[in-house]
């Protein structure tokens, strides 16, 4: 089966936590600072790609379908997993963080390599 239209992103989800937290596009769009129209068509081919509607329109308002309501939690799961990776990305390229590996092919020189290494001892005594 193939599929036409874009894959689903951060942005279209975080659009559709939106709305549903404001009840409604306007709202959302202001707090995400989009267009209304620009919100209106992140939300569409969410539920396009998705296959189903998320949200009941009644006028200007947006009430979350049954399906809408299963999905927004696993939606914020997924963007709170975006972030911790952008944030454990940062760490890892500022050296924060991270693993080293060392390798040396004889005894005398993993006796050198650990003392480089390893922190020296404490001078306190307690």
């Amino acid at each position: 089966m193939q599929n036409n239209h874009k894959a689903m992103d951060l942005q279209q989800l975080r659009t559709f936590i939106a709305i549903a937290d404001s009840g409604g596009v306007a709202r959302a769009a202001q707090r995400l600072h989009l267009s209304q129209p620009a919100a209106s068509r992140q939300l569409q081919a969410l539920e396009a790609d998705l296959g189903m509607l998320l949200f009941d329109r009644i006028g200007r308002r947006m009430r979350l379908t049954s399906e809408g309501e299963d999905l927004v939690p696993r939606a914020r799961r997924l963007l709170a997993e975006a972030q911790s990776l952008r944030e454990r990305a940062r760490a890892l390229q500022s050296g924060e963080t991270g693993h080293r590996r060392h390798a040396t092919h004889d005894r005398v020189g993993a006796r050198r390599l650990s003392r480089q290494v390893s922190p020296p001892p404490s001078r306190h005594r307690y």
